[in-house]
């Protein structure tokens, strides 16, 4: 690798530009390390003060999911009827995903079974 400055005599070919060059590659990592640091601390000092520390789940009508769900309609085409419904000026248009509806499915103790998504037999 080579690194050469335009206004400063600094050029990694050399042994002293290659010393200052790694050790300025200490010092980021050594940074980068801090914040995370100080992130990790930061976030696990959030959450126990009770701070919700994570993105809010999107509502999702489970009424009308399981209705869709009786139809045989797909987790994919839940999500884009669903997300049509959503006004347009509000900011979570776009945002209702099939993931969002096999996760809340999941939740909502649903399995994905030969191609249907069925209730789940907690008897087992």
């Amino acid at each position: 690798m080579e690194f050469r400055t335009l206004n400063q005599q600094f050029e990694t070919k050399t042994p002293q530009g290659k010393l200052l060059f790694n050790i300025l590659g200490a010092f980021a990592e050594f940074e980068r390390a801090l914040i995370n640091e100080r992130t990790r601390e930061g976030y696990i000092a959030a959450k126990n003060k009770g701070k919700i520390c994570n993105r809010p789940k999107l509502k999702v009508d489970k009424k009308k999911v399981l209705e869709y769900i009786e139809k045989g309609l797909s987790a994919h085409a839940i999500a884009k009827i669903l997300d049509s419904t959503i006004p347009n000026d509000n900011k979570k248009k776009g945002k209702l995903s099939a993931s969002t509806i096999k996760n809340r499915l999941n939740e909502w103790g649903y399995v994905y079974q030969n191609g249907k998504w069925v209730k789940r037999d907690d008897t087992e």
